[in-house]
């Protein structure tokens, strides 16, 4: 993950924990079994992404964008999405949501599912 600009890449069983990964644009990418826990991912540009069984627990998103993202069973405890720079949601599936902060929230609406998606 070395790289400024990522596109249609998959980062399978990627152990990042308390690790710094900034300014970076992932188009199209694929994240499978990857553990970012504790993680700095402020100012980067998740664009069409896939996060599947990840735990991206308290990650710092800071200035993120988070556009046509999916999160499939993924653990996202703790995690300001508030201090995203723009965020819009494709899916959420069974999804461990404690703790999570959404100040500022403007518009929500919820889908079929029993999960509230919202955006600023």
């Amino acid at each position: 993950m070395e790289s400024l600009i990522h596109i249609q890449k998959t980062f399978e069983k990627v152990v990042y924990i308390d690790k710094r990964i900034n300014n970076r644009e992932f188009e199209d990418c694929v994240f499978k079994n990857c553990d970012f826990s504790n993680s700095n991912f402020n100012s980067n540009t998740f664009l069409d992404c896939e996060f599947i069984d990840c735990n991206l627990s308290m990650t710092s998103l800071a200035g993120t964008s988070l556009k046509n993202v999916t999160f499939k069973n993924c653990k996202l405890l703790g995690i300001a999405f508030n201090e995203c720079d723009d965020f819009y949601f494709k899916y959420i599936l069974k999804i461990v949501f404690w703790i999570m902060l959404f100040f500022r929230i403007k518009k929500c609406l919820k889908p079929s599912s029993s999960i509230l998606l919202c955006a600023k």
